[in-house]
């Protein structure tokens, strides 16, 4: 695929500064795209940073990266809330404007999809802005479905998102 090496890893506690870095990245250009804002993120203190990277034995989450030849481009998280829940959650997902095309949303997407299901879960959703038409055509093509639901953005953003189910 274009002599690149593509990858997709688990992001551990020791990757708290990558995660930082990409984070913020995701935020600064694609601000329509998140509830949280690069303004907000920037001001975290590295103890917080740390502590995301630090999943709990009780906590069910797959947080990831992205690499193409070795630099990190990418992101997106997996979690389920409570033990009980049928329902998994993708959040954060973003891939670097300079590294769209390579198949690595899908990558991301098919790596929470797939843990979602060896987790026992019975649909996953996630949260997609109604303007971005290339993340919807993505998920659709994965076998999301848009729900009826959508609801604001943030406060300070006329922006609405939308809800997308993919039952197994």
């Amino acid at each position: 695929m274009n002599n690149k090496e593509l990858k997709i890893r688990t992001i551990k506690k020791s990757d708290w500064k990558t995660y930082k870095e990409i984070r913020l990245r995701s935020l600064k250009d694609s601000p329509e795209a998140f509830c949280n804002t690069y303004e907000y993120a920037r001001k975290e203190s590295d103890q917080q940073w740390q502590d995301r990277c630090r999943i709990k034995s009780d906590q069910k989450a797959l947080p990831l990266l992205a690499e193409v030849d070795g630099l990190v481009c990418g992101v997106a998280w997996g979690v389920i809330h409570r033990p009980e829940d049928t329902t998994a959650n993708v959040y954060q997902m973003w891939v670097s404007p300079d590294a769209r095309g390579l198949g690595l949303g899908r990558a991301l997407l098919d790596s929470i999809v797939n843990w979602s299901r060896d987790q026992g879960m019975e649909t996953v959703t996630l949260g997609v802005n109604t303007t971005n038409i290339s993340a919807i055509a993505l998920y659709q093509s994965m076998g999301f479905e848009v729900s009826d639901e959508t609801e604001p953005m943030r406060e300070d953003s006329d922006d609405r998102v939308q809800t997308m189910i993919l039952t197994f």
